[in-house]
């Protein structure tokens, strides 16, 4: 077992019923492979934005379809946009795609 994934199990343990680990077998990669493991409307979406401000971590409900300038205008941030796949990698550790909202 890796230690990330033992960290996860922990953070699991740690917080009880507000908290659960689903192991699947379906690699989730977008909104359609999350439909077949979760209810959708029930998930979170994590998104690494750039903006002319700095860069920042949105997380929204994985049914919602965000509309960048209406998010940009409410957060006071300039030319928001998906950072680019190397600030991803740089910034959280991550790949694009495997960014998760708990660490």
């Amino acid at each position: 077992m890796n230690s990330k994934y033992e960290v996860i199990g922990q953070f699991v343990a740690a917080h009880g019923g507000r908290a659960e680990l689903i192991e699947h077998e379906t690699a989730i990669v977008d909104l359609m492979s999350v439909a077949q493991v979760f209810d959708i409307n029930q998930a979170a979406a994590m998104y690494i934005v750039e903006a002319k401000e700095g860069v920042f971590a949105v997380v929204t409900s994985a049914a919602a379809h965000l509309k960048w300038r209406q998010l940009g205008r409410e957060l006071g941030l300039r030319q928001i946009h998906l950072a680019a796949t190397d600030v991803v990698k740089n910034r959280t550790g991550y790949d694009v795609g495997t960014v998760g909202p708990l660490f």
